[in-house]
């Protein structure tokens, strides 16, 4: 080959690199990003709101124990022990979840406890359950509004069905606008209440991960007081005030909620739910917000395919965290033989509602000296063994 010809040799494969480079450059520079993994972008326009209201006893082991009071859900459940007598007009701990936006295509909805000792005792509507797990399929959008033959429209869930709020949907052939579930698992105490009313309270032990707004509420003789604490991690002296409005103590929490965007039928269901819960006769309670990291990492939910947004809050609530119990058990036992028959039965409830914070005194006073005393102490003995038989 002569030297002329390989010089145009050369010259070819040079330009045919530049030519190759130039394309591949115009090419990159055309071709769309690489998407990313579509498991973790939203699918649908669905918007999902889950609220979980949780209740446990300072004195137990569990949230929402089957023991700790009965079940008031429409279709009734059947791992719970018992029946409310009024089952229209008692609020009970729940897990609500309602929809906003729009379902383009069937979504899938699981909801798993993590840990042991955790089960599912109740839902609505009709799911695939086991013990640990619930799920609900083939969710659609509804055309119409839940029907009411489903539920009682004076039944305390039954305002979940009105307004604007909550989308409509259809699973499998039941139309509602809000999922509920009735979940106990494991509980352990990490708060603790020291002092007196006297002396003052102290809050101390280990913040829960991702507690928000914490109140302490406080009923006596001469009604409702609310405890807060200055700042996070909510540890150290309780400022006491009293309150006219029990409501007033919830407007932090409901507020949190409204601002995370829940639907006002929701709240209004849930502000139910803490009056009935942390509101009783039991002398003190504690009310704190858990973040979504923290309820994850006990009820974690699976929307299949992603939704836009999903939000998810959790209130606990500690019911007898009083410091001195067995004073103020003490003093509910000698109100049993009050003059004034309200008082005394008000004492009776007290002291049924306290449950196992109060059962240790109580038995201590069975034979009592005033017949009325001890006759209201064998019944209160008997609801206890009834609900822990």
């Amino acid at each position: 080959m002569s030297s002329s010809t390989r010089q145009r040799l050369a010259a070819l494969c040079c330009a045919a690199s530049v030519a190759a480079a130039a394309f591949a450059q115009d090419t990159q520079a055309t071709q769309p990003a690489e998407e990313p993994d579509a498991q973790t972008q939203p699918q649908t326009g669905l918007v999902v709101h889950d609220l979980v209201v949780m209740q446990a006893d300072q004195f137990g082991q569990k949230m929402n124990d089957p023991d700790d009071f009965d079940t008031t859900l429409f279709n009734g459940a059947p791992r719970r022990r018992d029946v409310a007598e009024n089952p229209n007009d008692t609020p009970m701990p729940l897990g609500l979840i309602t929809l906003g936006g729009a379902v383009e295509t069937p979504v899938s909805l699981r909801i798993d406890i993590a840990g042991e000792d955790g089960r599912f005792l109740g839902h609505w509507p009709k799911g695939v359950a086991g013990s640990d797990y619930l799920a609900w399929f083939d969710i659609r959008q509804a055309d119409t509004p839940a029907g009411r033959h489903r539920v009682d429209p004076d039944h305390w869930l039954a305002p979940l069905r009105d307004g604007e709020g909550p989308l409509p949907f259809n699973t499998r052939g039941q139309v509602d606008r809000f999922f509920c579930y009735d979940a106990s698992f494991a509980f352990r105490p990490t708060l603790k209440i020291e002092g007196s009313a006297d002396e003052g309270y102290t809050l101390t032990g280990e913040t829960p991960p991702g507690l928000q707004h914490l109140a302490v509420i406080r009923h006596d003789s001469e009604g409702w007081r609310i405890g807060t604490v200055n700042a996070a991690p909510f540890l150290g002296p309780i400022e006491m005030r009293r309150i006219e409005d029990p409501n007033q103590p919830l407007a932090p929490i409901l507020e949190a909620l409204r601002q995370r965007g829940y639907p006002e039928t929701q709240i209004d269901t849930a502000a139910a739910i803490l009056r009935e819960a942390a509101f009783g006769d039991a002398s003190m309670s504690l009310i704190y917000l858990v973040n979504e990291e923290s309820l994850d990492a006990i009820l974690p939910l699976t929307v299949e395919p992603a939704p836009a947004s999903l939000h998810r809050v959790g209130i606990v609530i500690v019911n007898n965290v009083e410091p001195d119990i067995a004073g103020t058990v003490g003093e509910l036992i000698q109100q049993l033989g009050a003059d004034d028959w309200a008082r005394r039965n008000a004492a009776q409830r007290a002291l049924i509602e306290m449950d196992r914070a109060a059962i240790e005194v109580v038995r201590e006073n069975a034979e009592h000296t005033d017949p009325e005393i001890a006759y209201r102490i064998e019944q209160i003995i008997a609801a206890f063994e009834q609900r822990h038989e």
